[in-house]
């Protein structure tokens, strides 16, 4: 019945190798800034839809089973101080496009029931021109983070599930649309409205055909002249959000010269603007998720980037905290800040808190994702994921190809 090659080649998805060479922002995308754009799930779906030129059309085994919805975020490097950016860049390695439940369709005629659970994967792209906010969306790649895939043979009762990885490829046809407003807020939307064909071949009981993944989603930002600031080498502090004196503001002081550059600080609304890394490394660390799984409800988290310190060389943040925000009862000097470390790929806690001013100073020499949280005692990883809102994203990694 060819079931080897169906097994390797019906289901198609997105990916990219580990190995992919990535370009960073050219001279001509000065002043860009890495911007995280949250993805509505309410608003961004995957649909998938097949053929095949012996047994016709694959149909949903149940209304609406061909669609999932999505969530997740992008990130994304491009000017936020100008209304119509020129250029937009997909950065690899941090953002993540989740499908939330399974898809599943059959091929009536072959009496085969086939689909998708727990998908994620990562875009990232060269510079994009575009005009109008309106970006050609062919030479933007994807990586598969996580997922599986399954399908049962009526006739002999089988079942086979599955995952790997390996696959790269660009979105067969689509766009991109960045827009802000009103004009110099600082509130942005990303669209993509995207598909990708791919080739099937199931062998000579099955045959050939095609399948089609319909990709949409609509994602925010808040990045706007408050999010950043421009360092000289002698400056002795920055702030960004209004600063330590601000809720939800950030200031960054330094020890000694710097080689200037930029201080930008975000926040985040929820764990999905987590970079994948740092989703892995919670899974792994049950004192974070116990830690900060009470104030989930009304996270305070911020990703924060300075372009400017010499080597060897560290800075303290001081993050102005929101006790509104905080769950009733909580004891705020036991308070501090949750810090994933990119070089060591792994969440760590400090910080000294003044409980007078809201505020939490932690040194550092490395940047990225900091969350408000407490230091607690380790928890059962069940537990864990799901105070963080992470066990969906435990999957396994596929590896397809395109035809």
């Amino acid at each position: 019945m060819g079931i080897p090659r169906f097994r390797d080649t019906l289901w198609v998805v997105l990916a990219v190798t580990a190995g992919v060479l990535v370009v960073l922002p050219s001279a001509a995308m000065a002043d860009t800034e890495n911007v995280v754009f949250t993805i509505d799930p309410t608003q961004s779906t995957i649909n998938l839809s097949g053929n095949s030129n012996n047994y016709g059309n694959f149909v949903p085994i149940a209304p609406g089973s061909d669609t999932s919805s999505v969530d997740g975020h992008f990130l994304v490097a491009f000017d936020p101080l100008t209304n119509t950016p020129s250029t937009i860049q997909f950065v690899p390695n941090d953002g993540y496009y989740e499908q939330n439940t399974s898809m599943d369709l059959a091929l009536p005629g072959a009496g085969v029931v086939a689909g998708y659970a727990g998908l994620s994967w990562d875009f990232n792209s060269a510079p994009l021109t575009g005009s109008n906010g309106v970006y050609t969306a062919t030479t933007t790649s994807f990586t598969v983070l996580t997922g599986g895939y399954h399908y049962t043979i009526a006739s002999s009762g089988q079942t086979i599930s599955g995952s790997d990885v390996g696959v790269t490829d660009p979105l067969s046809a689509g766009t991109w649309t960045l827009s802000q407003s009103p004009a110099n807020s600082g509130n942005w939307t990303l669209g993509l409205s995207a598909q990708y064909t791919s080739g099937l071949d199931g062998g000579a009981t099955f045959g050939t055909g095609t399948e089609l993944f319909k990709l949409n989603a609509v994602s925010t930002a808040q990045f706007g002249t408050g999010n950043v600031a421009t360092v000289a080498p002698t400056d002795t502090q920055a702030s960004a959000l209004g600063g330590s004196a601000t809720p939800g503001g950030v200031s960054i002081n330094f020890g000694g010269a710097t080689n200037g550059g930029t201080f930008s600080a975000q926040q985040i609304p929820n764990s999905t603007g987590l970079p994948q890394q740092a989703i892995i490394a919670a899974q792994s660390n049950p004192i974070f998720a116990a830690s900060t799984a009470d104030l989930s409800l009304n996270p305070q988290i911020w990703s924060v980037d300075y372009t400017g310190l010499q080597t060897g060389q560290s800075a303290t943040l001081v993050f102005h905290y929101d006790p509104s925000l905080l769950p009733a009862g909580t004891d705020q000097s036991t308070l501090g800040i949750w810090h994933f470390d990119k070089t060591d790929n792994a969440w760590v806690f400090g910080g000294t808190v003044n409980t007078t001013d809201h505020t939490i100073s932690f040194t550092t020499s490395s940047f990225s994702p900091f969350e408000l949280g407490i230091k607690a005692a380790p928890e059962p990883a069940s537990i864990v994921m799901l105070g963080l809102g992470l066990a969906g994203l435990v999957g396994h990694r596929l590896r397809r190809r395109r035809s």
